[in-house]
This record gives structure tokens, C-alpha cells and sequence, in this order.
């Protein structure tokens, strides 16, 4: 197992893995993972984010955070995991690396979102060291 940062190459796999997890899915018109020019973009991007778990040349696993240079925020949009390899405290490997270059690059605040109803997800911020916030709405507008 490796971790690398994500390459255009691997758009299309991340498009794919994300467009068929449940838990992205944002709202109740099922619009779920990135679009492949936004992503594109986030990959060349030299303060964002994606970094990769693969094993035997296949995505295992990726976490995504987004920066926000001016203020010092990230954050940590998605972190996906295949279910063979859970558990076994991969996820938190992405997560230190990405902390360490999040650091070099000036953030100074993570947030991340997560469903109440991902006991996962929260477990897992948690053991990391978020602490958790109020509950919102998540409300979201597609410009067209």
C-alpha cells in the first residue's frame, strides 16, 4: 500500500468510486461526487488537496480537502475507504499526511461535514481530533 497525491490520470477512477458511494450524495436529487472539470482543477491546484490509497495499483482509498487561502480554513470535503480495507487505520495515514502539508501551506482551521446518521464518519473525525459542532441544514444551489 502507498499514499500519493491524486494525478489527473486518476479523475476518472475518483469520479466513479464517488458517483457510487451513498454517503456523497448531498441532497434529495442525488446529486452525489464532483463533476471531472472542478475535480480536474482541484488536482492541479497547488494548496488544495487529494490524496490517494492504493494497493497493487488500484484506488483503495482518498481523502479531499479544499483551502481557503485568505482565512486559513480547510475543508476536509470527502474521505472515501474501501470497505476490504477498513479498520486497518489507512484513513488516518491520508489524514496526518494531508494534515502536515495543510500545515506547510497555512491552514489553521479543518472542518468537516459528516450525516448524523454516519456514526462512522463521526467516530472517525473524532479520533482524529475534531470536536463536534452544532447540527445544520446543509443548503445547496446549482448555478446554471
Amino acid at each position: 500500500m502507498r499514499i500519493r497525491k491524486a494525478t489527473i490520470k486518476d479523475a476518472d477512477d475518483l469520479i466513479n468510486i464517488g458517483n457510487s458511494v451513498e454517503e456523497f450524495k448531498v441532497d434529495s436529487e442525488g446529486n452525489t461526487f464532483w463533476d471531472k472539470k472542478p475535480l480536474v482543477n482541484w488536482i492541479k491546484s497547488n494548496k488544495d488537496i487529494i490524496l490517494i490509497a492504493e494497493d497493487k495499483g488500484k484506488i483503495i482509498g482518498f481523502v479531499m480537502f479544499a483551502c481557503h487561502t485568505p482565512t486559513g480554513k480547510t475543508t476536509w470535503e470527502n474521505a472515501w475507504m474501501h470497505p476490504d480495507y477498513r479498520g486497518k487505520g489507512i484513513i488516518d495515514k491520508l489524514y496526518n499526511k494531508a494534515e502536515i502539508e495543510l500545515k506547510k501551506e497555512g491552514t489553521k482551521y479543518i472542518f468537516g461535514l459528516a450525516k448524523p446518521s454516519s456514526k462512522a464518519s463521526i467516530k472517525m473525525q473524532k479520533r482524529l481530533g475534531f470536536d463536534e459542532g452544532l447540527k445544520f441544514v446543509w443548503m445547496g444551489k446549482v448555478l446554471k
